[in-house]
């Protein structure tokens, strides 16, 4: 009999492959994963500087100027730069925070 899964993959993405297919493992436990021609990039998401993200929008503003997604496309930000972005404040970044 088939199963019916949720799309999984309907609110995640995967920041360090933005080009990667999210298709929806039916074997195992209905779960997401990530391929890139081909080629399951599904653990590369997940290491600790390319976290999957949900794409929720609920904007930040780093102290770089840039608005970053949510909270979570700024932690990957902030680890790949190791610390140097953070957090100025929540919602878009006004055009002259700099």
């Amino acid at each position: 009999m088939p199963v019916r899964c949720k799309n999984a993959c309907s609110s995640v993405f995967c920041p360090s492959y933005p080009s990667a297919s999210c298709i929806v493992d039916r074997c195992n436990s209905c779960q997401a994963k990530f391929m890139l021609l081909s080629k399951d990039v599904t653990n590369d998401c997940g290491s600790v500087c390319n976290e999957v993200c949900n794409t929720v929008f609920d904007p930040i503003c780093a102290n770089n100027g840039l608005t970053y997604e949510n909270e979570c496309f700024l932690n990957v930000a902030r680890c790949k730069s190791k610390g140097k972005i953070k957090l100025a404040y929540r919602g878009e970044c006004k055009l002259n925070y700099l």
